[in-house]
């Protein structure tokens, strides 16, 4: 296994709520460019693939939003394929082209679920690094049963809120019970039912490092490590927003867009 012992050697810890100096994501992402082949580099570029989504959405719908950062295409690039769909990632050809014409998946599903559910179903085909390819099936399983969660204490249907993929989802869908749905779901059932969805939020990024820590293990300067550290200092950066001056705003439509079942919104990756 190749190690990284410069590059991980040079990064500050860190933790959750930390108020000490730390590299931007931008910052870190442009050393590991320097530190990382090409290939690498790409193959880490992916942990932030929710993001292409969504910019996939805003440009298709015609919103003038700001580009979302980080993400795996550069705007640059973005730009440039929209010009040529076939030149995206084959899920994202396959949403443009079934656009074209007029044909829907998951006509049940909004536009952004059915882009997410056609990138799970060619999950395999993404990525050969398998902690890549796990992390995403862990964070589609943590955010199905917390919508499952979420909805069922509202009353409310469901099932046209989960992306209909995996394991959890077809244990959620047919026995409605999240029992060993996820690592430490009792934490998160129990931070549910208490209904603050911030510190909800505070329990599921908790339970994300948890599962990360476990999965990287002892090995400390594997691109694994890298990776990790990448989705934890987003986490970090996350956070740290919530308290600028925008934050009231965020938090709102934070709470606005999990209660009306909106699973991946671009304020909670």
């Amino acid at each position: 296994m190749k190690e990284y012992f410069y590059l991980i050697s040079s990064l500050p810890d860190l933790e959750l709520d930390s108020q000490k100096k730390l590299p931007s994501l931008t910052e870190f992402l442009d050393f590991c460019e320097s530190q990382l082949s090409e290939k690498e580099f790409q193959e880490l570029k992916k942990v932030f693939i929710f993001n292409d989504i969504l910019n996939v959405v805003k440009s298709d719908s015609g919103e003038s939003s700001p580009y979302i950062y980080p993400a795996f295409y550069t705007r640059e690039n973005f730009l440039e394929n929209l010009k040529d769909t076939d030149e995206f990632f084959p899920f994202i050809s396959t949403y443009f082209s079934n656009k074209k014409i007029g044909k829907r998946d998951y006509p049940e599903l909004q536009e952004v679920d059915e882009l997410f559910t056609l990138f799970y179903e060619n999950l395999e085909t993404l990525s050969k690094n398998r902690f890549i390819v796990d992390y995403f099936r862990f964070e589609l399983d943590l955010r199905n049963t917390l919508t499952f969660l979420n909805m069922k204490k509202s009353n409310m249907d469901f099932k046209e809120y989960l992306v209909p993929f995996g394991d959890s989802y077809e244990r959620l869908s047919k026995t409605m019970n999240v029992e060993n749905s996820l690592p430490d779901i009792e934490v998160i059932v129990e931070s549910v039912n208490e209904g603050n969805i911030i510190a909800t939020e505070l329990t599921v990024d908790n339970v994300r490092w948890k599962w990360l820590d476990n999965e990287v293990g002892n090995d400390y300067f594997s691109l694994k490590f890298i990776i990790a550290y990448a989705i934890k200092l987003a986490s970090v950066e996350r956070w740290r927003k919530l308290t600028d001056i925008s934050g009231k705003n965020m938090l709102d439509k934070l709470i606005d867009k999990i209660k009306s079942g909106i699973i991946f919104s671009d304020e909670i990756f």
